[in-house]
């Protein structure tokens, strides 16, 4: 029992010392970040997937290569997997299908992306005691995290090219 006491003793005295850090601790603790933190990833792919789909099927030809050149830069695609990226989001495709596909991949992102906004919203309020947020106020968050999505991944390569600048910018960025 006696070092259960000085364990309470050094708690004790640590939160008088760092009174913020302990309150931060407490509110990650009580928040259960490592579930939410699951389920906000999981509503992310979700959204991502069949946003990727209308995005290949409704942008320009030259918009589809720059998705092409992001995917293949985010994720390492080579040899086979490049070419089926390249038939899926190439002329290849039949237009009614495409257009099927690209109706049907929005109208899932758009459902996914109010399921990940509304989750968001319930971690960010129980991590930081927010009152609850009306549905009002929170029905722009999908349209504005959808919008984020797409630029992030049309700017994947262009920001790992340094937007054309070359090879010696990134190099530079990299070494620090």
């Amino acid at each position: 029992m006696a070092w259960t006491a000085r364990l309470e003793r050094l708690r004790g005295r640590a939160e008088q010392r760092f009174p913020v850090v302990s309150e931060l601790t407490g509110r990650l603790l009580t928040a259960n970040l490592l579930d939410a933190g699951t389920r906000l990833a999981a509503q992310a792919f979700l959204a991502a997937v069949p946003l990727l789909f209308a995005l290949a099927a409704f942008a320009p030809l030259g918009v589809r290569e720059q998705l092409r050149e992001s995917l293949r830069a985010m994720f390492g695609l080579t040899g086979l997997s490049d070419l089926e990226l390249q038939q899926v989001l190439g002329q290849s495709v039949d237009d009614s299908l495409r257009e099927t596909t690209g109706a049907l991949g929005l109208v899932v992102a758009l459902v996914s992306a109010t399921s990940f906004s509304r989750a968001m919203a319930r971690v960010s309020e129980r991590a930081c005691r927010l009152p609850k947020a009306g549905t009002r106020v929170a029905a722009w968050r999908w349209l504005v995290w959808l919008l984020v999505l797409m630029l992030v991944v049309l700017l994947q390569s262009p920001l790992r090219t340094g937007f054309g600048v070359g090879g010696w910018l990134v190099s530079r960025s990299t070494s620090w």
